[in-house]
């Protein structure tokens, strides 16, 4: 890979990194506006919009790169200036500032095909191992309420600071090139309607049991709309893509061990996935390799054996970054769509019946009523003891939503493939 190769790569997996990692951890807080059910699906949701604007306006004229990444860089100075506050869970606007934030730092990858493969791969492994690299790290879920401190580690600095030099660098690089982009109004309505749908679902849903279902139905709207509305290609690569998302709501358990062991397994996988996808560019077999690993992912929640778990999982984060890295690029504006899905697709497991279990993270049950601010500190001890974090229990009750995802995985398989065919 050259030089210039590896820098596009590290922006890609940089700004997916940091996106789903702030989406992850704007989890752990307490308060603040939840327009579409959650503060986490509040934040996504406008971020896509903010995305899917932003490139929108660059297509009506011959826009100089470098105002691309300037627009990203903003974007990583919001999310650092925002992290640095003393106490930003007080601040009721916490998920849309970080929405249009992160909006503002998606763009430069939206619009450039050869670093969305990497950016896809940075959004699902952050997704996915963003806790357990907190819990390795001592970093506490509820730093938000309560905190005195600004809650700013010296990794979070050395992120960014990184990811600003590569921006910079990419935009002195790329300073006398223009964005060439004939993005039709058809996919950026199509991105749009994806994205607040996917927000409206979870704002119905998320106070009854409907929303594993409806999440289901969403999928197959998705796919009966895009034969509708899209070209083939594009329909083909969101497909594909949804597939990847759908696996991630039998995840089970990468995200709830803090171990070195997981944390490297998981890692790996996202990165094996890519590289495999980039070769073998078969979008068919990707999702057929979904397919099975979602079979393999429910089979996993008899077990009570933890290495059961953790081969489930990285066999499912293999298989997902495979699709991604065999379909991508797409049109900006349905990655940006489309990145609400993973979002959704965590809080569909959480809310699946068995998500009270002590498998769960402790601090997916936070809500403002059980927070108590004259004693923050108290209450996470509590919910500590109440959900250890090294705790594996069987969830047999996962099988079936897991199953559902092995047959819609499967269906999309057999249509991709008679479609290359």
């Amino acid at each position: 890979m050259s030089g210039t190769a590896s820098v596009n790569a590290a922006v890609g997996a940089l700004i997916g990194l940091t996106s789903s990692y702030v989406v992850q951890r704007i989890a752990g807080t307490v308060e603040g506006t939840q327009i579409f059910g959650t503060a986490a699906m509040t934040m996504a949701v406008l971020a896509a919009l903010v995305a899917i604007g932003a490139v929108s306006l660059f297509s009506w004229g011959r826009v100089r790169y470098p105002v691309v990444y300037g627009v990203g860089l903003a974007g990583l100075a919001i999310v650092g200036a925002v992290n640095a506050l003393p106490a930003p869970g007080e601040w009721n606007e916490l998920p849309v500032a970080l929405g249009v934030a992160v909006g503002l730092l998606m763009v430069p990858v939206l619009l450039t095909a050869t670093v969305q493969v990497w950016f896809f791969g940075g959004l699902i492994a952050a997704g996915v191992l963003g806790y357990q690299w907190d819990n390795l790290l001592g970093v506490d879920h509820l730093r938000y309420p309560g905190s005195i401190d600004p809650p700013v580690h010296t990794w979070q600095v050395a992120v960014v600071v990184v990811s600003a030099a590569a921006l910079l660098t990419v935009m002195w690089w790329r300073r006398a090139d223009h964005v060439d982009l004939d993005l039709s109004g058809r996919t950026v309505a199509f991105g749009a309607t994806l994205a607040l749908t996917s927000g409206l679902l979870a704002r119905l849903s998320i106070e009854t049991s409907w929303l594993p279902f409806a999440a289901v139905l969403l999928v197959l709207a998705i796919f009966v709309a895009g034969v509708r509305w899209l070209p083939r290609e594009s329909l083909a690569t969101l497909a594909a893509l949804t597939a990847a998302a759908a696996v991630l709501v039998i995840e089970p358990g990468l995200d709830r061990e803090p171990s070195t062991v997981t944390l490297v397994a998981g890692s790996a996988a996202v990165i094996g996935g890519l590289v495999v996808g980039l070769h073998l560019r078969r979008a068919g077999l990707a999702v057929g390799v979904c397919a099975g690993a979602a079979l393999v992912g429910a089979l996993s929640f008899v077990s009570d054996a933890s290495w059961v778990r953790i081969v489930a999982g990285a066999v499912l984060l293999f298989a997902a970054a495979m699709a991604g890295g065999s379909a991508l690029p797409l049109a900006p504006s349905l990655l940006a769509g489309w990145t609400v899905l993973p979002v959704l697709a965590s809080l569909t497991a959480r809310e699946l019946p068995t998500s009270t279990d002590g498998a769960v993270p402790a601090w997916v049950g936070v809500t403002a009523d059980s927070y108590d601010s004259a004693s923050p500190f108290r209450l996470h001890a509590e919910l500590t003891a109440q959900a250890p974090p090294h705790a594996f229990e069987p969830r047999p009750d996962l099988i079936v939503p897991g199953l559902i995802a092995a047959a819609l995985c499967a269906a999309c398989a057999v249509w991709l493939t008679r479609r290359t065919d």
